[in-house]
């Protein structure tokens, strides 16, 4: 029993007088024993600070757990606006050897270090998208369903070493060859910017973060009108591109040897 803040415990071999004995039996209808009374109080009370003491562990714990899984949220979107990055690739002369019209699979024959290139774009969380003017489809010299296998082709030699390419766009029209469905001056014909836009769209990628790594100046104009980095590649028409750039008005803010090299220039600066 508690009596303001002094404690009296019971005596426990005392003499209880007939009076207590019946103040007992009217109270709690049996009789009474105090010792029984003072050690159940002392288990209410270590009981209650338990309770209370677990109460505020599972509330820690509970915090804890929501603040590991906002951390968790917040490291998710960092990767989201990481993934939100491109490059954005040239096939011909810059993927692949570019002997003209690629008109058949069999005739691919991509570069040597093209696939660890497109790896090192894919290990680091940006997506890898080839853009590419194909005007050999408005000229009749092979048809989209040819410009597919080509593309399939391109994605299992790939794919052999452990690189992959996203998406593949291209742009089949020609201002002045094809019938109707190819002939027309169109929003996807590089220099123009459709096709970015289109993969912008589908992938939600954020341009101005983005690049663009191609051999010809209709690339790097191309980058230029979305705000993207432009990095030319010596290969393919990339050093005669780079010798008459009076006759391109957006010069690159990269250039390199080939596609490996742009690359790596490309991670240093990230």
């Amino acid at each position: 029993m508690k009596i303001g803040r002094r404690r009296i415990k019971p005596r426990l071999n005392a003499q209880r007088s007939p009076r207590a004995q019946l103040g007992s039996k009217l109270y709690f209808g049996q009789d009474f024993d105090r010792t029984m009374f003072y050690r159940t109080e002392v288990f209410v009370h270590r009981f209650t600070c338990r309770t209370i003491k677990l109460f505020f562990v599972f509330q820690f714990c509970e915090s804890e757990n929501l603040f590991r899984r906002e951390r968790l949220k917040t490291v998710s979107q960092s990767s989201d606006l990481q993934s939100a990055r491109a490059v954005f690739l040239d096939r011909d002369g810059t993927i692949n050897e570019d002997s003209g019209y690629v008109s058949h699979p069999r005739e691919l024959i991509i570069y040597p270090w093209a696939a660890e290139a497109i790896r090192l774009i894919n290990e680091s969380g940006m997506k890898a998208f080839v853009i590419t003017n194909q005007s050999g489809v408005a000229r009749g010299l092979y048809t989209e369903e040819t410009l597919h296998a080509v593309h399939e082709r391109m994605r299992e030699e790939l794919a052999r070493e452990g690189a992959k390419i996203d998406a593949f766009y291209y742009c089949p029209h020609h201002p002045d060859f094809g019938d109707a469905r190819y002939k027309k001056i169109c929003d996807c014909r590089k220099p123009r910017p459709g096709l970015l836009h289109r993969a912008a769209r589908e992938h939600r990628i954020e341009l101005a973060r983005s690049y663009v790594i191609g051999d010809k100046a209709s690339d790097m104009n191309l980058a230029a009108g979305v705000g993207a980095v432009g990095a030319l590649v010596l290969t393919g028409y990339g050093r005669g591109t780079h010798a008459d750039s009076e006759r391109w008005p957006c010069e690159p803010s990269i250039v390199a040897g080939d596609l490996l090299e742009a690359v790596n220039i490309i991670l240093d600066r990230m």
